[in-house]
């Protein structure tokens, strides 16, 4: 979806168009998901080893966290790419609950990382993000993956 408004000449791109956008440059998109998303839920930083009780911001130096963080929002962004097929989506979705490393996670620690994504997105795609989409997505995979975990 494209809208373009003749008072501003404010472009919105598509949910595809923004994953893509995201995409780009996926690895240092999702450092800093996580780094605000660590900020804003500290307890959610405690369910990972090698993580737990260093500054969020320090994070972005280990080579661990960088490749960790880069296949969560990959996998995040495939899964909320098929959102438009129903099927497809509610397939990607119970795959992704029942990844063996997603044990031990809930419904919450995913609710919770929407909480951030979103604004991240917002500032980060500017007048281009399709809020809407996104939420309407991303709401959709936590109420799917939610009860399978």
């Amino acid at each position: 979806m494209v809208q373009i408004t003749s008072a501003n000449h404010r472009i919105t791109m598509g949910l595809s168009d923004n994953i893509a956008a995201v995409k780009g440059d996926v690895s240092t998109h999702a450092m800093n998901i996580f780094v605000e998303f660590f900020k804003k839920f500290p307890q959610h930083q405690t369910v990972f080893a090698d993580y737990k009780g260093k500054d969020p911001d320090s994070l972005k130096s280990m080579p661990k966290f960088k490749t960790h963080t880069t296949k969560v929002v990959s996998k995040l962004l495939e899964v909320i790419e098929k959102s438009g097929d129903a099927g497809s989506f509610t397939s990607a979705c119970t795959v992704l609950a029942k990844m063996p490393q997603h044990k031990g996670l809930n419904q919450q620690q995913f609710s919770d990382l929407g909480v951030v994504l979103m604004p991240y997105l917002q500032k980060t795609l500017g007048g281009a993000c399709d809020s809407g989409a996104w939420e309407q997505a991303y709401n959709s995979l936590v109420s799917n993956v939610g009860p399978q975990l």
